[in-house]
């Protein structure tokens, strides 16, 4: 079991009743994402309250007719699953600036200044960020978020999710690792193996990604590659 003053309430409510039971906040949300599997390093003590601040406690029958078991392990595990989770003011914050960087990250891997064509790095976004006073949302999806921030720091510098298509030329004896690494940078809309032996590609990539396409087709052929933007 794990430490009493990191206890916060899971909660879950059935017939106009609240089940609640003492749980790790941080080990709760793992256990739910199956991270954690061992549910006594989750729980605090085995009881089941109707308000656990109050410390009152369920009985046996109101715990069956509302889970049609007593069983402890078996309750428990579908409250964290299926409840809410209160979290601790320390641990949402933590939660926020994780959540925060992702978003940031992953923004600074898609858009670009549409004027340049240029990545944002990631500093310039944060900073968009703080003068726009946008806030992230630890439980919105990292994907829908990061298209929300872009429409609200657009105010404050130019920024856009546009992908852009490159062609690539690559000598024979780098072409067969170099369309392995390339899968992973874009989507690949075109190849054409050339008389010659080389490899022309087609390669659609987010605009954030441009330097490290550039960077990366530079280093697998040693700087001998033909890059130019197509659209």
């Amino acid at each position: 079991m794990t430490n009493v003053e990191q206890a916060v309430e899971a909660r879950i409510s059935k017939d106009e009743q609240d089940f609640e039971i003492l749980v790790d906040c941080e080990k709760a949300l793992q256990y739910r994402s199956g991270m954690l599997a061992n549910l006594t390093d989750v729980v605090i003590a085995e009881e089941v309250y109707s308000d656990a601040k109050k410390g009152l406690k369920h009985t046996h029958e109101s715990l069956q007719k509302a889970f049609n078991t007593t069983d402890f392990a078996k309750i428990a595990d579908e409250i964290i699953k299926h409840g809410h989770i209160n979290l601790t003011t320390e641990y949402r914050k933590k939660l926020k600036d994780q959540k925060t960087k992702r978003v940031i990250d992953l923004i600074a891997s898609r858009a670009c200044d549409p004027k340049t064509g240029n990545p944002h790095p990631p500093k310039r976004i944060e900073n968009a960020m703080e003068q726009a006073k946008v806030s992230i949302d630890i439980f919105k999806n990292e994907e829908e978020q990061a298209k929300d921030v872009v429409e609200k720091i657009r105010s404050v510098i130019p920024i856009s999710m546009k992908e852009f298509i490159y062609a690539l030329t690559i000598p024979a004896k780098y072409a067969g690792k170099a369309y392995h690494a390339f899968r992973n940078v874009g989507t690949i809309s075109k190849q054409e193996w050339q008389h010659n032996g080389s490899l022309y590609l087609e390669l659609t990539i987010p605009g954030g990604l441009k330097d490290e396409l550039i960077s990366r087709a530079n280093e697998l052929t040693h700087g001998d590659v033909e890059i130019r933007q197509v659209k």
